[in-house]
């Protein structure tokens, strides 16, 4: 399913129409591992530059707060689903951005900025950009949590796919937000 709804409006909203949203969150919450990182990675793809997905996904209860599990307890595959599927709801409403925080994601977030590979690294940055750059509130819980810092440490110390994601997640937070862009300044970015 998620290759049907990647970057397809008309299939994103046939899925929707047809009632799989609630079907993808109780896998997401009930089934087994596979299924799981399955569900997770379909309503990535729902919830990519999908408004009316994205709401339905928070709608249909449940699904943030299984993604944050998976990212606490899941395995690679999961974890990797759960920070894309985040990093998508996170370019929505501020009942998402609230349910994101109040489940406990920024932390899990930033551990995975911080100590996951590569395809990890991407997803939680760019879930904690659109936090940061799109909601105010957010900004000092990722500001506390060294988001910036270790932006700038994987640009310093990553491999060349690695740079290309800090520099892209850095970009976005400058142009979002003015404290990003003086943060983004004082870490060194800008020599």
């Amino acid at each position: 399913m998620a290759e049907l709804a990647a970057n397809n409006a008309e299939w994103q909203d046939a899925i929707m129409q047809a009632g799989a949203i609630e079907s993808l969150v109780e896998q997401l919450r009930d089934g087994d591992g596979d299924m799981q990182v399955r569900a997770a990675r379909a309503l990535w793809a729902l919830a990519d530059n999908n408004a009316e997905c994205q709401d339905a996904i928070v709608r249909a209860g449940g699904a943030i707060e299984s993604l944050v599990e998976q990212l606490r307890d899941g395995d690679r595959d999961k974890q990797v689903a759960a920070a894309g599927a985040l990093a998508e709801l996170a370019d929505t409403t501020t009942k998402c951005y609230d349910a994101i925080m109040q489940a406990g994601a920024i932390e899990l977030l930033v551990e995975q900025l911080r100590d996951g590979d590569g395809d990890k690294q991407v997803a939680a940055a760019g879930a904690l950009a659109w936090l940061a750059a799109t909601n105010a509130k957010y900004w000092d819980a990722i500001t506390q949590a060294r988001v910036i810092e270790l932006l700038m440490e994987r640009l310093r110390d990553g491999d060349d796919d690695g740079h290309e994601m800090v520099v892209e997640v850095l970009i976005h937070l400058a142009k979002e937000n003015a404290e990003c862009r003086d943060a983004i300044r004082d870490a060194g970015a800008i020599e």
